[in-house]
């Protein structure tokens, strides 16, 4: 699915986060296209 996403955003405009969903989640972000990993201490995703 990655590989297909990859292949249709604009780097420019888009912004795809892919969330794994386990105890290590932060270490396993892949932010594709625009945009960063946010470290908001206030933003919990659940």
């Amino acid at each position: 699915m990655t590989d297909r996403i990859d292949k249709i955003i604009s780097e420019k405009e888009d912004s795809v986060r892919i969330y794994s969903l386990c105890a290590n989640c932060e270490r396993e972000i892949r932010v594709m296209g625009k945009g960063e990993v946010s470290k908001n201490k206030y933003v919990y995703i659940i």
